[in-house]
């Protein structure tokens, strides 16, 4: 468990390590479609998702999902929220997950979950790097405090940020709202 934790820990301080010295210049930035980017890493939670009893409902109220990134951050961003909401989670319990479209042709991606919440004086610091609640340690004590300062440094440079409202005992939401490129096929 310890060298499992250790190698978390320092695969998480590289990536952002990566991210801090990034040129946002540099970055290959592609047109992609985000639901299957979803689905993929919902696949990946499959084991600790049926083990842990948790389900997760994915619904898509726009086709117009295609947005301008970096796979291999967006995948990284997306996995992070998902993860988050599974391991601060209740056994038996749901995640939601959606995709929408508004009316500044933003495409919306939401991942809301009924676990522990956040406590409101923690919302401003849960983007900090390290920083992990005391809620947070006592339901899921394997966390690098990492993750949520990843996750942003990613939606940032997308031109986005990771917004969340949450409430103790009744759980978060996370949303990133994605510049929409016009549908081309």
């Amino acid at each position: 468990d310890r060298c499992m934790y250790l190698s978390r820990s320092i695969k998480s301080m590289l990536e952002l390590a990566n991210l801090n010295s990034a040129i946002e210049e540099n970055i290959q930035m592609d047109e992609n479609h985000l639901i299957p980017i979803v689905e993929k890493v919902i696949s990946s939670e499959s084991g600790i998702l049926e083990k842990r009893k948790i389900s997760i409902f994915f619904t898509e109220n726009t086709d117009r999902d295609k947005i301008l990134c970096n796979l291999n951050q967006i995948e990284t961003l997306i996995q992070i929220l998902v993860d988050n909401a599974v391991n601060y989670s209740n056994e038996n319990s749901t995640i939601e997950i959606s995709i929408d479209h508004d009316s500044r042709n933003r495409t919306i991606l939401s991942i809301s979950d009924h676990g522990i919440g956040i406590e409101e004086k923690n919302l401003s610091l849960i983007f900090k790097e390290y920083f992990r609640g005391y809620n947070a340690v006592s339901k899921y004590d394997k966390g690098t405090g990492l993750g949520l300062s990843i996750a942003r440094k990613i939606a940032r440079l997308h031109h986005t940020d990771v917004l969340v409202d949450s409430e103790i005992g009744k759980g978060s939401t996370f949303m990133i709202p994605f510049q929409t490129l016009i549908l081309s096929n």
